[in-house]
């Protein structure tokens, strides 16, 4: 009886050929069990609750681990409000969860550089509003700074280095700071300038945005001084 539908006439839609109905019909794919949708379902659920799960323990670390840089996971997992095991579940141990930190970190404080970039102007302005954004982001570098270790290099993700020497080397070109000052000076200088717009910042005397304004302006105006060479 089934065979006998599949090639009845009156069920081949106009223009198909009996085979070719029936080769429709074979390949057409199945309705997936009810069974089986639901547990496809609930994989999907239980894999975006492990990934909030994660993005929050990130959330928190990094908030913790900002202020007491010595954190341990456990207490990490007691600020998160979980147990240690589902910390340790997402991150065996304290190193994993430092790398996974300054893979999401790092791509911020490069993203500095293509934002103070693509508000164009002089090298000199582009500089400027560089320092500003830093600063206003000071959380991540200092995090950075206090964690950040050799191993991380296979990281890559650095590309930060070669576009800060070539801003130094073309505000030094049109002029905007002194042509004669070493870059490795003017780093020196920029973490110093920075050391203490967050110190300022950290004991409530300045807002992060005053700050930012006050070291950018003092920055630049201590670059573009005119003198003798060295």
């Amino acid at each position: 009886m089934l065979m006998q539908l599949h090639r009845s006439d009156a069920l081949i839609p106009a223009g198909r050929s009996a085979g070719s109905v029936r080769t429709w019909a074979m390949s057409r794919p199945q309705e997936p069990h009810e069974g089986a949708a639901s547990a496809s379902s609930g994989v999907r659920l239980l894999r975006a609750d492990s990934r909030r799960t994660r993005e929050t323990i990130l959330d928190t670390a990094f908030e913790v681990l900002t202020q007491h840089p010595d954190a341990t996971l456990e207490q990490i997992a007691h600020e998160v409000g979980v147990n240690r095991s589902t910390v340790h579940r997402h991150f065996p141990r304290r190193d994993d969860l430092i790398r996974a930190l300054t893979h999401r970190i790092v791509p911020e404080m490069d993203a500095c550089f293509r934002e103070a970039a693509a508000g164009g102007g002089t090298r000199g302005a582009q500089f400027e509003r560089l320092f500003r954004l830093v600063v206003l982001r000071g959380d991540r570098l200092r995090f950075l700074l206090t964690h950040w270790r050799e191993e991380y290099s296979d990281l890559q993700l650095y590309e930060t280095a070669d576009e800060w020497i070539a801003m130094v080397e073309g505000a030094k070109e049109e002029g905007s700071i002194r042509a004669d000052l070493p870059v490795e000076w003017v780093l020196a200088y920029y973490g110093t300038t920075l050391d203490a717009a967050f110190s300022l910042i950290e004991g409530g005397r300045f807002s992060a945005e005053q700050a930012a304004d006050i070291a950018a302006v003092t920055f630049m105006a201590g670059l573009s001084r005119t003198g003798e060479g060295f």
